[in-house]
């Protein structure tokens, strides 16, 4: 079976191979970003839902949460971009600029930011869940390699959605076996939880909470606690599931899963750096010291004995024991500010919604002004229906007005030469403002051969340099703008056309001639032009 096909089952053998031998410091890449969330997710959740302060710093608490989150997802693309580059057989990574750094923290916050909402919504409403999880997965796991090679975020979620794609059924069957897993990591994490717990007790002789009260295994804190802590097992495999799917599904293209050799790892040593490691942190922590507790004088009088009291049970520890509409609290600055945001926005909506409304009802008739309210029965989404419906309608003639302009323009684009004809007129082949965008490729040509007969041989190589730029472009294989170099689109179409050797070779050879005639001022003779015009030729043959 071609390896771009295999079932799921290998798939499933080849990730846990990979996970084995894959290095130490991607591990670390992973529990970096994901440990301090899960944890702080744990502290979170046991405080929203037990502590009678908790709506006093929610805010806070919840931004940090989402900070964290975004940390996360950054670490897991770093994590994903080093596996792929192991499973391409890559030494050395071309170093990330500052503008691909960027683009990575970024596009790992704003994507990933819709994933809580999208993906229960697509399951729930029995749309693609599974082409959607696929999608935010090669998000990360393209990320890295996408932005080390210059890319952009568009082009990033282009390249994830295409991958999606990429053998459903194999994807599909793929999220049936990770969920059961995942419910037999979880039962083994509960049950070994459980077996902790009674063990203790039985090598302690004392009972602990969870030995008196049995009812405590199932709840809310430690059910997160297990939950999260399958999380962690399962996300590093989950991850090298993925980047061996976007591997091989670039790999049609390219042919990279024929040509890779994966890199050897002595699995002993790589296990005993594992254990050194795992000793070294259980040794560098703290070892409990028993707190005494001085007893307090017999002369001590009741009311220092209530404050004392009273300052103890103040402490956070004790907070989850008061109900929460006794605790008197004052909110934060900025959960102040955010509230008068918030208030500010709706009164403002509300504003905006009641002229809307009139409008609409001038536009398309219908009750007085000054009607009745509505019934005390009635809700508020019953009296907002008519202007629901005034809204969509509105909305349904702007879609219809700009369905009918972009077709007009692109039927003024369609309208041939004679506006070509006057751009190429207008354009001094001097300027090093000139793009290949500007016109298509058969009036760079023409252009050429304009100048050819003139005998402005430097601009005539030109246009055709930029005739075959516009022709790439045209094709996809490069995406053309202000800022890249030659170099840039060289690297680039070395990516894009990975497999196709007379176009990648005879770009390079143009490249070459072109920077020695353009930036070198070298004589061009009529020679030199007609390699030109061939090496133009045979890219444009087999870059189709």
């Amino acid at each position: 079976m071609a390896r771009n096909t295999q079932s799921t089952i290998n798939l499933i053998e080849e990730a846990t191979h990979l996970l084995r031998r894959s290095p130490v410091g991607a591990w670390l890449c992973y529990y970096v970003g994901s440990v301090p969330l899960v944890a702080y997710l744990f502290y979170f959740w046991s405080d929203m839902s037990r502590s009678a302060l908790a709506s006093s710093h929610v805010i806070e608490s919840s931004l940090l949460l989402a900070l964290l989150y975004w940390w996360m997802k950054v670490w897991q693309a770093i994590y994903a971009g080093q596996l792929l580059s192991f499973v391409e057989g890559k030494t050395e990574n071309t170093p990330m600029k500052k503008r691909g750094w960027l683009r990575l923290i970024t596009s790992q916050a704003w994507i990933h930011a819709t994933m809580p909402w999208v993906l229960p919504l697509s399951f729930v409403a029995m749309l693609p869940f599974g082409w959607a999880y696929a999608f935010y997965q090669n998000i990360s796991v393209l990320a890295d390699e996408h932005f080390r090679e210059g890319g952009r975020t568009k082009q990033l979620v282009s390249r994830a959605l295409t991958q999606s794609h990429y053998l459903p059924m194999q994807n599909h069957s793929l999220l049936l076996l990770l969920l059961i897993t995942a419910l037999l990591v979880y039962l083994n994490l509960l049950i070994g939880f459980i077996l902790a717990t009674t063990l203790a007790k039985s090598f302690t002789g004392m009972e602990n909470d969870f030995t008196r009260q049995p009812w405590l295994y199932l709840s809310t804190p430690v059910q997160m606690l297990i939950i999260s802590g399958s999380y962690l097992v399962m996300g590093p495999l989950l991850k090298a599931l993925y980047v061996l799917r976007c591997f091989y599904g670039q790999a049609r293209k390219s042919g990279a899963d024929l040509q890779v050799q994966l890199r050897q790892l002595q699995t002993k040593s790589t296990a005993a750096i594992t254990t050194l490691v795992a000793f070294g942190l259980l040794l560098l922590q703290p070892p409990c010291v028993a707190q005494t507790i001085a007893a307090p004088p017999a002369a001590t009088r009741a009311s220092e004995l209530d404050r004392s009291i009273k300052d103890v049970l103040a402490g956070s520890e004790y907070q989850w024991r008061f109900p929460r509409e006794a605790a008197a609290h004052e909110d934060s600055w900025l959960g102040r500010q955010i509230s008068e945001i918030t208030a500010w926005f709706n009164n403002n909506i509300k504003i905006i919604a009641r002229y809307c409304a009139e409008l609409l009802r001038w536009i398309f008739g219908g009750g007085a002004k000054d009607e009745a309210p509505t019934a005390k029965g009635d809700s508020t989404f019953v009296s907002l229906l008519p202007t629901i419906l005034y809204t969509l309608i509105a909305l349904l003639f702007i879609v219809l007005g700009v369905m009918i302009y972009r077709s007009w323009k692109q039927s003024r684009k369609n309208e041939p030469a004679t506006a070509d004809a006057d751009a190429a007129a207008d354009i001094n082949l001097e300027s090093e403002n000139v793009i290949a965008t500007q016109l298509p490729e058969n009036e760079w040509l023409r252009l050429a051969r304009e100048k050819m007969q003139t005998g402005e041989l430097r601009l005539a190589l030109r246009a055709l340099f930029l005739a075959t730029l516009a022709h790439l472009g045209e094709k996809n294989f490069i995406a053309i703008t202000r800022s890249k170099s030659n170099g840039d689109y060289q690297r680039e179409l070395g990516w894009r056309a990975r497999g196709r050797d007379e176009v990648t070779a005879g770009f390079s050879e143009q490249v070459l001639s072109f920077d020695r005639v353009w930036y070198g001022w070298h004589d061009v003779d009529t020679g030199d032009l007609a390699r030109f015009q061939e090496q133009h030729e045979r890219i444009t043959a087999h870059a189709t």
